[in-house]
């Protein structure tokens, strides 16, 4: 992606925020919450799932369980479960905006861009004061016409105007945050819907005004955490996630398309809507068709998400005989056979 996205989902790296909360049983279901949140910030996302779905088939109306678990489909790249999730919310509480928000940030995750900028007017319209919805909107705009100039730039590589607009807007984003996602629950670092904090797509904390009716839970939830056994310490593997960074820059700057593709987990799900097939194809025919290729990376920052998920930030600049850019990307790494790979990719 070439504009602050997610996916996570859009990366997207998911620090969830406290806005609100509803009634929904919300009290009695304090502890699994807990529960949950503790599992998520541990990065073990499918045993949070499944805390999430026991919860909701004893209260299925309960909004926090709801919400995370879009939010933790989301971060499993399970997107048209979470695309269900939002919708039943937004079909229960058309007043409130951040199930608009969160569809819309799954459906950017997706390429749908038309439908993400028409949830994030909606969420506008519900709440004119909601700041996340209307950054967030700006960001879609911004990621719209970045695709649009590079479409121009594919059938006329020569369009001078076409690519300084997009110079620009690569500019203006060059140090982007991904779409903000809110939950209305407990704050959650979430990996990738994830930091010993979550993967994974960096998501600022928005400040949002709740409706009237909404209660604040921060002082009606029961004090477990301390109850909860404190995780283990999580090694630091930045010098051997560098070098496989490293040894894929290298890949795809000697234009080895095997050796360069084989950096990429089996989960990779590519942006803008593309199979796995289309990417490849994509892939194949960016790097064999410049006659050389520089890449460029610099001030690579890891964060660690337990000791299997690590992303990274860094700032990377490519240069061809036929195109040149700069970019801020964000990657993140999944441990798979005895390797660490490409789980997910985000240019801004």
């Amino acid at each position: 992606m070439h504009t602050r996205l997610l996916i996570h989902v859009l990366r997207q790296t998911l620090v969830l925020a406290c806005l609100f909360s509803l009634w929904s049983g919300t009290a009695a279901a304090a502890p699994a919450i807990d529960e949950i949140q503790s599992l998520a910030n541990a990065g073990n996302i499918q045993q949070a799932l499944k805390k999430t779905d026991d919860l909701l088939a004893k209260d299925p109306g309960n909004i926090e369980g709801r919400f995370y678990k879009g939010l933790l489909l989301t971060r499993s790249n399970q997107l048209e479960q979470a695309e269900a999730v939002f919708n039943a919310l937004i079909e229960d509480h058309p007043g409130l905006p951040e199930p608009y928000n969160n569809l819309a940030v799954v459906y950017a995750a997706q390429g749908k861009y038309d439908q993400a900028r028409d949830l994030l007017s909606r969420a506008i319209n519900t709440h004119p004061s909601y700041a996340t919805a209307h950054e967030n909107l700006g960001d879609i705009y911004a990621k719209m016409a970045s695709k649009a100039y590079n479409q121009v730039l594919e059938l006329d590589d020569d369009n001078r105007s076409a690519r300084e607009k997009l110079s620009l807007i690569n500019e203006l984003f060059s140090r982007p945050e991904p779409l903000e996602t809110v939950a209305a629950a407990q704050p959650v670092p979430v990996v990738a819907a994830t930091r010993t904090e979550p993967a994974p797509p960096k998501a600022k904390v928005a400040e949002a005004k709740p409706p009237e009716a909404v209660a604040a839970t921060a002082a009606a939830a029961p004090a477990v955490a301390a109850e909860q056994p404190a995780p283990g310490p999580v090694r630091d593997m930045t010098p051997t996630i560098l070098a496989a960074l490293n040894d894929w820059a290298r890949a795809w700057e000697s234009q080895d398309v095997d050796k360069y593709l084989a950096y990429y987990a089996s989960s990779f799900v590519p942006d803008d809507g593309m199979t796995r097939s289309q990417w490849r194809a994509q892939r194949q025919k960016r790097l064999s068709r410049p006659g050389f290729i520089k890449i460029g990376i610099s001030s690579p920052e890891v964060t660690m998400h337990g000791d299997s998920h690590a992303e990274v930030e860094f700032t990377q600049s490519y240069q061809s005989d036929t195109y040149s850019d700069r970019v801020r990307k964000q990657i993140l790494f999944s441990y798979e056979n005895n390797r660490w790979l490409i789980a997910e990719e985000r240019s801004n």
